[in-house]
């Protein structure tokens, strides 16, 4: 029984050892690893795209971008920021 548990109890070192050296591991590159990384974060920008607004004072009123569209909306004042705001939550 003792043998058992020897060998039992060594198999379990190897295997710690191994996840150790796995976990503590630098990361290593390998092909295709930088094609990845940029799918995984376009993935990521695609599954939680929201529909945020990024709002802005300026220096002649104000500017109001949707969350990935090029276009920004120009607006003279707060108020006409509000109103489009109203508009575009009612059509939405």
């Amino acid at each position: 029984m003792q043998s058992y548990t020897n060998a039992s109890s060594t198999r379990l070192e190897r295997q710690r050892h191994q996840l150790e050296q796995l976990w503590y591991a630098p990361h290593r590159s390998f092909p295709g690893s930088k094609q990845l990384k940029q799918f995984g974060t376009w993935l990521l920008t695609v599954l939680t795209a929201t529909d945020d607004l990024t709002i802005r004072e300026t220096s002649t009123g104000w500017s109001v971008q949707e969350s990935g569209q090029a276009q920004i909306h120009h607006f003279d004042s707060e108020e006409a920021v509000r109103v489009w705001l109203e508009q575009r939550h009612l059509e939405g």
